[in-house]
């Protein structure tokens, strides 16, 4: 049996992949710095909301830990998504869907605080 995690996960999920493919054409001197950095900011990300949705109501704390670090992530990820479209790494369109992705992702993330008394 699978388990079937929430909407967010798989968006998270999704957005890790779409960065991992942008990031494979970034100038070479960007790449291993900023792109780098995106990339493990999108899998703190997605781990982070994991561990969030695995987490039984007996871990109330610990879920809302990782909602923090969840949060956190989501931030520094509209950071170096920002930096790399000033760069002109990303483009326009580019930019635009990694911040439409990230938005939705955290008012679910958001839903979730509130749905368990916030955090």
């Amino acid at each position: 049996m699978t388990l079937k995690l929430p909407k967010v996960y798989s968006d998270a999920y999704q957005l890790t992949l779409d960065v991992f493919e942008r990031t494979k054409s970034f100038p070479k001197q960007m790449r291993p710095n900023l792109g780098r950095r995106l990339e493990e900011a999108c899998l703190d990300l997605t781990s982070t909301t994991r561990k969030m949705l695995l987490c039984s109501k007996k871990e109330q704390g610990l879920k809302k830990r990782y909602m923090r670090t969840a949060t956190e992530a989501l931030d520094d990820l509209k950071f170096l998504i920002q930096l790399s479209s000033d760069l002109a790494i990303l483009t326009a369109s580019g930019y635009g869907v990694l911040s439409e992705r990230l938005e939705e992702i955290g008012a679910q993330i958001g839903g979730l605080a509130r749905h368990s008394k916030g955090y």
